[in-house]
């Protein structure tokens, strides 16, 4: 079954750069001393004074004091009601606490009085961006370049609205640029990190998000975006790690507690896993990638019904997911629902035909359904897409067998053997073929490997007709029974 992958999910951009503040934010916030929210504001003169109004919004926004930054800016304005700088700012202040209409409105006005200020085009992308138009986004991000060419924050945002379109080798290339000019830059080195990642250049993502942490104190992100490549590369513990840290940092947020229970279903630590996405789903209760998963999850823990429920509510989210529609179908197949899992995992091969992970599990469905003619063509395809999957070539083996092929069968479960060897499900299976093609001291030599490796298959082994050759040889059977236990 599928977890839902990293690289779309999990990865975050996240840091796009609007207007640095002027000055040192403790300074700016102490501008205009005696300044109160309840506008008691003292000899400081700050009521009547809209610039000192809107230097005290500055270093309140610069101490995360967003709703009081809100009320100043708005107090300046009301002032001084065409002031584009003040403007600029609360749109700024506006987007962090994600007013994104408001903000843009602010940005609007701000470049009506002063339509070639870079900066401003700068944050009307940057806000635009956040409300899912990349396009415009861009536009506004090129045109601030065309201003001030060597702008690296308005490269880096370019970069983001690039990513955020897909585009990206582009975006690769607006980031490196950026970095020419702030060579270190913790920001633009994790975006860079996330674009490598999304190119599969994983070891290139790992040096950058590295480069990141190195330089930054608050680097939840860049811990989760280095996770998402540690997880890719199978380096489980590391991951883990590094989204315990992320978790520790940072304020409870769903993607990490997703992340993290993605990588704990790696390490097999499923109880665990489902507490994150419980806490995950929490926060953000209609996740299609996290319902998926704790789907998955609880699949693995044969509570199929609760499996089907969370792709239930996965599907009804994010429709026609040929991963989801696969998970389902495993689930439903494994709990007698045959008719469901073919109806589900053929809609998911007429969405991805060459899907051939989708193609074994229909093999697997219609073999259930006594299709075995039609299972072999699957696993056929499934095996053409990909040759080395020991699993399908089990699978296909069994349908071979069943059908008396059983020269073929050896061959599939020999060739799943060359590829994992240490596993004793193909072993038994040729043991099978050995005993009923008349192979049968081969035959016993094989059950007692398997028996020696898996001690469930004796039993398997004492009631299974196919030992009848071995079982009836006058010399081989007291053997064969000893091997078995009965």
């Amino acid at each position: 079954m599928s977890l839902t992958k990293d690289s779309e999910s999990t990865v975050t951009m996240a840091d796009d750069e609007t207007t640095p503040e002027a000055e040192d934010p403790q300074i700016l916030a102490g501008r205009a001393e005696g300044f109160r929210a309840s506008k008691r504001y003292g000899q400081a003169g700050a009521f009547s004074d809209p610039q000192a109004l809107t230097g005290h919004g500055e270093g309140l926004r610069a101490l995360k004091r967003y709703g009081q930054a809100i009320a100043a800016f708005s107090d300046s304005l009301s002032l001084r009601a065409d002031d584009a700088p003040t403007l600029n700012a609360r749109g700024v202040t506006l987007a962090l606490v994600g007013r994104l209409d408001d903000a843009l409105a602010d940005f609007d006005r701000s470049l009506e009085l002063t339509p070639e200020q870079p900066d401003a085009l700068n944050d009307r992308g940057v806000a635009l961006r956040q409300a899912g138009r990349p396009d415009e986004a861009l536009a506004d991000f090129d045109k601030a370049l065309k201003l001030r060419p060597n702008d690296p924050r308005a490269l880096h945002n370019k970069g983001t609205a690039l990513h955020a379109q897909g585009r990206f080798q582009d975006a690769l290339t607006v980031f490196t640029l950026s970095l020419e000019l702030r060579p270190d830059h913790p920001r633009t080195l994790n975006a860079r990190g996330a674009t490598l990642l999304a190119l599969d250049r994983i070891e290139e993502a790992l040096a950058d998000f590295d480069a990141s942490l190195r330089g930054r104190l608050d680097g939840a992100h860049t811990l989760r975006n280095r996770a998402a490549c540690l997880e890719r590369l199978g380096r489980y513990e590391p991951a883990l790690a590094d989204l315990n840290r992320a978790v520790r940092m940072a304020a409870p947020d769903h993607t990490t507690f997703g992340s993290r229970g993605v990588v704990l279903a790696r390490l097999g630590r499923y109880d665990q896993a489902l507490a994150d996405f419980d806490r995950a789903l929490s926060l953000v209760e209609d996740d299609p990638a996290t319902l998926n998963n704790r789907g998955v999850v609880r699949a693995k823990l044969d509570r199929h019904a609760d499996a089907i429920s969370d792709f239930d509510r996965s599907l009804a989210l994010a429709a026609d997911d040929p991963d989801v529609l696969v998970n389902r179908a495993t689930s439903s197949e494994k709990s007698g629902g045959l008719e469901g899992a073919l109806a589900d995992v053929t809609r998911a091969l007429d969405l991805r035909p060459d899907d051939a992970g989708a193609l074994a599990r229909r093999g697997i469905v219609l073999a259930k359904c006594d299709r075995l003619e039609d299972a072999l063509l699957d696993f056929d395809k499934s095996l053409k897409l990909q040759p080395d999957q020991p699993d399908t070539l089990q699978d296909r083996g069994i349908i071979q067998g069943r059908l008396g092929r059983h020269e073929e069968a050896l061959s599939d479960f020999e060739r799943a053997l060359e590829l994992r060897p240490d596993v004793a499900g193909p072993m038994y299976n040729r043991a099978c073929v050995l005993s009923l093609t008349g192979r049968i001291e081969e035959a016993l030599e094989e059950i007692r490997r398997v028996v020696g490796m898996d001690r469930q298959y004796a039993d398997m082994a004492a009631e299974d007709a196919d030992f009848d050759n071995v079982r009836q040889d006058a010399e081989l059977g007291p053997r064969f029974t000893e091997i078995v236990g009965r």
